[in-house]
């Protein structure tokens, strides 16, 4: 074209310059990875400081067969009797025995305390669903909380024990919850109602077989009744809580639960014992009070200081766990739910998998709960063992651990 003038850029049009310049957009998470790629030590260091102070915080329940009577309703077809109320005719014996005549087994199982670290959960009354998980929804995560708790199957059970059956199927199965866009790597977590309504005296939020939007008690919407929440499970893993927001409002912080008792591979008494935590005569009371948890009933003041007592020797046993790993050099994981990363490093460098020859200190078994298994390696997410969420479980304490 005459007259006409094309902008140059060096030996090349700038039209071609623009032409040949491919756009690739990146999020957040791209950019927080290639920082972590290109300055690994500072990310790594910077993390390893943060861990090491977080404070460990104990979670542990108990509970006890104070329900009503199943074998009453086998034999006279209706419940008889309510509640378990000893006999003291059977006080004495291995297994207790209600005034009915029937075993401690044979009644329903009830949660009545919630303790994590220096704060407790009691009504006099079982702990409903609603009661619970505010309680763990409220926690406060100001100072880098880790909650843990031993082995979490029966707690995570009887927080969710008023659930419908089709919540927890969605909650057990997180398959259905994980996004198809590859690029989102965040499990969708399951929304549930479980508080009281508000405009009538409705005391929960009961689900219709197939209505969402309100209760099958009052015909209210669900809108109308507290306690909104969003759970996400993993089983041996963690159960996370939060309130659940409005659309358009920025989500709640987490309260994780982590699952700590995979690291030691044992009851928490070996654990605490091949640790050295606490005292002789501690865990001895701690061995006792496990041995008789077939037994439980309500609260007493010696159930209440058996479980603060094994609160405080878990944290303790967390917290000299962590000084292991710092002394013998393992990086701190960033959640403490498993050994799965720690068998992931060792499995990178074979001279480590020889842990006690870096702790001349320390006891063998300390040195040993670090060690990966062959289970582990066979099963590193145990999901061909784990155990499955439900409303009633077992209906004995003692066949959880």
């Amino acid at each position: 074209m005459h007259g006409s003038t094309v902008t140059t850029f060096g030996d090349r049009p700038m039209t071609e310059m623009w032409t040949d310049t491919e756009v690739t957009r990146t999020t957040s998470t791209d950019r927080g990875r290639r920082l972590r790629e290109n300055r690994p030590d500072y990310y790594r260091n910077r993390r390893q400081e943060k861990s090491e102070n977080r404070p460990f915080i104990g979670v542990d329940g108990e509970g006890g067969n104070t329900g009503l009577c199943r074998g009453c309703i086998a034999l006279w077809g209706r419940p008889l009797c309510q509640a378990f109320i000893l006999s003291p005719v059977r006080k004495e014996a291995r297994k207790f025995q209600c005034q009915c005549g029937h075993s401690v087994d044979d009644h329903n199982h009830e949660y009545w305390l919630l303790r994590i670290g220096n704060r407790a959960l009691e009504t006099g009354k079982p702990l409903t669903s609603y009661e619970l998980l505010t309680f763990v929804a409220d926690l406060d995560l100001s100072k880098g909380q880790v909650y843990v708790g031993y082995f979490l199957d029966y707690d995570d059970c009887q927080i969710v024990r008023d659930l419908p059956p089709r919540k927890l199927k969605r909650l057990n199965n997180r398959e259905t919850r994980t996004p198809r866009n590859p690029n989102v790597h965040q499990i969708f977590p399951v929304d549930v109602v479980v508080g009281p309504c508000i405009a009538c005296q409705c005391t929960t939020f009961q689900y219709r077989p197939n209505d969402h939007d309100s209760c099958a008690t009052c015909g209210d919407p669900a809108v109308a009744h507290k306690g909104h929440f969003d759970l996400d499970y993993t089983p041996k893993h963690y159960l996370k809580v939060r309130r659940s927001t409005p659309k358009g409002v920025s989500n709640n912080p987490w309260v994780e639960i982590s699952d700590v008792g995979s690291f030691f591979q044992t009851p928490f008494v070996d654990a605490i014992t091949d640790w050295q935590i606490g005292t002789t005569r501690e865990r001895q009371q701690i061995l006792k009070g496990k041995q008789a948890r077939a037994n439980f009933q309500k609260p007493d003041q010696e159930m209440r200081a058996y479980n603060a007592l094994e609160i405080r020797l878990l944290e303790d046993l967390m917290s000299k766990f962590r000084r292991t790993m710092i002394e013998i050099g393992v990086p701190l994981p960033h959640r403490w739910q498993g050994p799965g990363q720690l068998a992931s490093i060792f499995h990178q460098d074979p001279d480590e998998t020889d842990m006690s020859l870096r702790v001349p200190t320390l006891a063998c078994g300390d040195a040993t709960a670090l060690r990966p298994t062959a289970h582990q390696e066979l099963h590193p997410t145990g999901a061909s063992h784990n155990p499955r969420i439900s409303r009633t479980g077992t209906t004995n304490r003692s066949k959880w651990r």
